[in-house]
């Protein structure tokens, strides 16, 4: 069957709050959060808090940004993927021992998987940005140093908020270990290093001596959307946890 990909069909008309309700993050919370350094200056206060400040109202202008900008490609992967995407069976046996992938769908469900993928890719993309913003706020706020070839990072604020502010430290680590961080952590980086896993792989496993050859592994479309659910609950635990621990006075 020859395939036409219809691209980017868009929302119009349709209620963008509806495609993004699953979104429980509230971006006004930002404002009750203290990244602020409140040390009174000394002589030896080099660079003075003020100078530091500045540079964490950029900051703090940038997450609240990024916070925003994750309903667009949120609200696109939503609006293809209630188009239809029938893709929970993805593969049944065909005759003479061949495979038929996808055999629900027609061309406009292609378009949707397409169109759904992408934007898929640039919502994980962009989770992390966020995470990676609240690790640069977490190193200025607490004067963290990068320990040996550590880069400044959400990962290493928390292994470096150890012995600064323990109540902070766990609950972050305890978001970092969760199942739903690691989902999407996982996808997000093999979407970039690896193999896709929107993507059918090949199925092959080589072995010291031998090889075999089956179905290879492939993330359905709905639960890729329960991934990035998962992420953007990890994300409004990370900010209430900012929130109950540096709430403004």
């Amino acid at each position: 069957m020859a395939i036409t990909i219809e691209l980017f069909d868009s929302p119009k008309g349709q209620d963008i709050k509806e495609l993004i309700k699953d979104n429980p993050i509230k971006s006004s919370i930002i404002k009750e959060i203290d990244f602020y350094k409140n040390e009174k200056p000394t002589l030896e206060t080099n660079p003075p808090p003020f100078v530091d400040n500045l540079d964490i109202q950029q900051w703090v202008l940038m997450l609240g940004n990024r916070i925003m900008e994750l309903n667009i490609p949120l609200a696109y992967s939503m609006y293809f993927l209630e188009k239809g995407i029938p893709d929970d069976k993805w593969w049944k046996e065909g005759e003479k021992q061949s495979v038929e992938f996808f055999p629900d769908f027609d061309n406009d469900n292609w378009s949707n998987k397409y169109s759904f993928d992408f934007f898929s890719d640039i919502f994980f993309y962009k989770v992390f940005t966020v995470f990676e913003t609240i690790g640069h706020l977490l190193f200025k706020k607490f004067d963290l140093e990068p320990q040996g070839r550590q880069k400044i990072s959400f990962n290493t604020a928390i292994s470096n908020l150890k012995g600064k502010h323990e109540g902070l430290y766990t609950d972050l680590l305890d978001i970092k270990q969760s199942d739903k961080f690691k989902k999407a952590s996982i996808f997000r980086n093999d979407s970039t290093h690896n193999f896709p896993p929107y993507r059918i792989g090949n199925g092959f496993k080589v072995f010291e001596n031998s090889m075999s050859v089956g179905i290879g592994n492939y993330t359905p479309s709905k639960e890729v959307k329960k991934i990035m659910i998962g992420a953007l609950e990890c994300i409004d635990e990370t900010l209430k946890s900012l929130h109950k621990h540096l709430k403004k006075k």
